[in-house]
């Protein structure tokens, strides 16, 4: 397995993000290039949506979301974050034969 830093895991979930989107949020709906979804956390509505396509970075970035209504803004990793109930610790190595194996923590030298 290949250790992937954050940006490379974001860009390479960007690359996929209408699959991201339809596992991790399936109660949103796809409209023209956007997942349209209430909030990061799956709750039903229109006001977050993430970009579907665009380019790799910058304005308009495949995988970037916003929420119209809270203003929170962010990439894909937030996404699974939140609607996975996580806390801001998260990491993921990407498999060799693809898939990604996540982290939900990190010790930090305490043996916990």
């Amino acid at each position: 397995m290949t250790r992937t830093d954050a940006s490379e895991l974001s860009s390479r979930l960007a690359a996929c993000a209408e699959v991201v989107c339809r596992h991790y949020l399936p109660q949103g709906e796809k409209s023209g290039r956007y997942w349209l979804i209430g909030d990061a956390r799956g709750t039903p509505g229109r006001s977050l949506f993430v970009r579907l396509t665009g380019p790799d970075r910058g304005k308009g970035a495949a995988g970037k979301w916003t929420d119209a209504q809270s203003g929170e803004h962010g990439d894909l990793l937030d996404i699974i974050r939140e609607s996975l109930g996580l806390g801001q610790h998260v990491s993921g190595v990407v498999r060799d034969g693809g898939g990604i194996d996540w982290s939900l923590g990190r010790k930090r030298g305490l043996g916990v």
